[in-house]
């Protein structure tokens, strides 16, 4: 055992049970000790009332009723008083423990004359108030009574018992009283001897039942659960290899069983774990590469056009996860017609980062071998719905820069319509929405034209920007985007749009990228004012 903060601290779960029921069987050993010495009392106290009673009755059938009258008429002690005096000193001597014995005469007013006693007092005379009320009772009825436990001051702690004598004609002409004395029964050394003989009871009888728990604890309780703790020990330290053979046949041997099955499951969770883990390891390199590799898909603005002063274009994606399907893609056909395309695959993720790579590439392929924009979506719907057992679709938005005259010649596959900067205001591109691509095959796509003014900007993008979303689920919209092209418009286009991505990200307000992000925004300065060294805004 250990000392702390005053108290024993018992660290033994043996001891600690032994213990509790050692003090548990001592209380109940002191609690059963003073139900015993409560109840030796009472019956004691019944023992004494009972012998006062019946030796007060033997008395009384043993005095003369006719010669008590007779003799306290005349004051004198007779031969019949002397005979009765003697057998009442044989009584006494025969039944001892009693305090005092005495017959008194029925007449009374305030002081009693005594017949007879164990101390001679014939013809003495007492107050009635040194009395108990049942001697009068009986002397008034005739009934035999007993006091109950009274004390008496001088003589302590007394008991009474009452009986009447009667002449020859049957009144009552007198009363016997016998005291008996109950300080051996209320005494604190008899308290003490109680106790004594309990403790001494307790100990003899505790003796062999201690030792016998303390070999049933150790060998039912203390043993396992040392091995428990043992085994504990051993999978905290990273031992897995535990096995216990606990045959106790209650919860101990449960626990047991319960800690080998989880020190079993733990293992085979290690391994599992290890083995995700260094798998999820080779997916994030991979994906990190997929990401690269995307990335160089789409065109950099840096490296393209370092020489063409008619347009401007900038764009940027950002995908939800590590790598989309939102995709962007600007190229020339021929010297004067540039294409631009910004599309949408349905889903996110490596499935549509998959159909992303073969939109991009057949479009861009189709657009190479000089088909219209219509066309090139004609022919790129009807390859993608070609074994599209997934159901994946693009919407998409195709089109044509002629850099010499400004026309721009356009089609939509189910994209959100452009916003059109015509001066200095933006307005959206009033554009006819055509079916999405491998939706279904043999579509056919409307394909428009507009012509820009040297100044005009074009501003495409993917309903990840109006459909992002804050806490409140409130999304970013199409209003708050037309609020923010107007002010950022002066900017220079790489400028513009990350003031865009920036205000998107104040708006969301940390919630997660729920899809990808992509802009593309063109700005035409024209031929003519091109060639003669236009500056770039």
């Amino acid at each position: 055992m250990s000392r702390k903060s005053g108290w024993f601290r018992i660290s033994s779960v043996t001891a600690k049970i032994i213990t509790v029921n050692v003090i548990s069987l001592l209380i109940c050993t002191m609690g059963l000790g003073m139900f015993h010495f409560l109840t030796f009392q009472d019956e004691s106290v019944h023992v004494c009332v009972d012998r006062a009673l019946s030796v007060a009755q033997t008395v009384a059938v043993m005095i003369d009723g006719d010669n008590l009258v007779e003799i306290m008429a005349v004051g004198e002690k007779n031969a019949i008083w002397l005979h009765e005096n003697e057998l009442v000193d044989n009584i006494l001597k025969q039944q001892p423990g009693f305090t005092y014995l005495y017959v008194i005469a029925s007449g009374y007013d305030d002081y009693v004359t005594y017949y007879l006693s164990d101390d001679d007092d014939f013809g003495d005379t007492d107050s009635v108030s040194n009395f108990a009320a049942e001697m009068f009772q009986t002397i008034e009825t005739g009934v035999p009574l007993t006091t109950g436990v009274y004390d008496s001051g001088d003589y302590g702690m007394l008991v009474s018992g009452f009986s009447a004598v009667h002449d020859s004609n049957g009144n009552i002409v007198g009363v016997v009283g016998v005291d008996i004395a109950l300080n051996d029964v209320f005494s604190p050394s008899r308290v003490l001897e109680f106790i004594y003989i309990e403790l001494v009871t307790f100990t003899l009888c505790m003796v062999v039942p201690i030792l016998l728990q303390v070999f049933l604890f150790r060998r039912m309780i203390g043993r396992p659960i040392k091995e428990l703790t043992t085994a504990s020990a051993k999978i905290g330290g990273g031992d897995l290899d535990v096995s216990l053979s606990i045959n106790t046949g209650d919860e101990i041997e449960d626990l047991s069983k319960t800690l080998t099955k989880m020190s079993m499951q733990l293992k085979d969770y290690i391994f599992n774990l290890t083995r995700i883990t260094a798998e999820k390891e080779r997916i994030e390199v991979e994906l990190n590469i997929a990401t690269q590799i995307q990335a160089s898909m789409l065109p950099s603005v840096c490296s393209l056009f370092p020489s063409r002063v008619e347009f401007d274009i900038y764009a940027m994606m950002q995908p939800a996860k590590e790598i989309g399907g939102d995709f962007y893609d600007f190229f020339l056909i021929d010297d004067y017609t540039l294409a631009v395309v910004i599309a949408d695959v349905s889903g996110k993720g490596i499935p549509s980062a998959l159909f992303m790579v073969i939109s991009k590439t057949l479009i861009k392929n189709n657009a190479q071998y000089g088909k219209s924009p219509k066309e090139v979506f004609e022919a790129v719907n009807n390859m993608l719905c070609e074994n599209n057992e997934a159901g994946m679709f693009v919407t998409a938005f195709l089109g044509y820069l002629d850099i010499l005259s400004g026309s721009f010649t356009f089609v939509n596959a189910g994209h959100n319509p452009p916003l059109l900067r015509s001066g200095e205001r933006f307005e959206w591109l009033k554009v006819k929405s055509g079916f999405v691509l491998a939706g279904m095959e043999d579509m056919h796509y409307k394909q428009e034209v507009i012509t820009l003014q040297p100044g005009d900007e074009l501003f495409l993008y993917t309903d990840g920007i109006t459909e992002a979303s804050n806490h409140a689920n409130e999304l970013f919209g199409e209003l708050r985007l037309l609020e923010m092209v107007h002010k950022y418009l002066d900017l220079p286009l790489k400028e513009m749009t990350k003031s865009l991505k920036h205000e998107i990200d104040e708006f969301s307000e940390g919630v997660e990228q729920a899809d990808d992000i992509s802009m593309l925004v063109l700005r035409y300065h024209g031929f003519e004012d091109g060639a003669r060294g236009y500056k770039r805004a």
